[in-house]
């Protein structure tokens, strides 16, 4: 039997790699209306609500397992979160992709089912520099990235997240005037 050679993409070609993969339709015979869920990271609401992000990432916790077609409202805040009313505007999201992503000691497995398909990288790579363009980090780099999960998520080192995506043409985007003519305002 003749021995066959398997090239592994070497960590250059890991994105084209990620990107190129065919994804499977995934039917969700059950969708579920999630919880909703806050963007405090600043830098991101604005391209949200344009519909220029339609990322983000999540971690994984008993109770919070999302999937495509499960739906999600996305908010803000009036002030400091948690401890203010919250914003004014609402996005309505249904979910097209979830991926779980892995976090490693020195990076990261991205985990694809059906089919089935692992993606590894690191923080310095064009892969984590991709996440964090699509996710609106600034700036779009995979260190970056890293600080930004670790300040809104503490230690990572051994968590799983959900990489959630949707389509900003599906989205539905509420805003609240209730509130915008009060007294003494023009």
């Amino acid at each position: 039997m003749e021995a066959v050679e398997l090239t592994i993409p070497a960590m250059d070609d890991t994105l084209s790699w990620y990107l190129c993969q065919e994804r499977a339709p995934v039917i969700n015979p059950r969708p579920k209306r999630l919880p909703p869920r806050a963007l405090t990271y600043e830098p991101k609401v604005g391209p949200v609500i344009r519909g220029d992000c339609s990322q983000t990432m999540r971690p994984l916790k008993e109770g919070f397992q999302p999937r495509p077609g499960d739906e999600i409202c996305f908010h803000g805040w009036e002030g400091k979160p948690y401890r203010s009313s919250w914003s004014r505007w609402r996005l309505h999201v249904t979910l097209v992709e979830v991926e779980e992503m892995h976090i490693l000691e020195d990076g990261f497995q991205i985990v694809r089912h059906d089919p089935e398909a692992t993606f590894t990288g690191k923080w310095d790579s064009p892969l984590a520099d991709y996440l964090a363009r699509r996710d609106s980090i600034a700036p779009p780099t995979g260190p970056e990235l890293r600080k930004v999960l670790t300040a809104l998520d503490g230690n990572l080192t051994g968590r799983k997240f959900a990489i959630i995506r949707w389509d900003p043409e599906l989205n539905f985007l509420e805003l609240d005037y209730s509130h915008a003519h009060q007294e003494g305002s023009p």
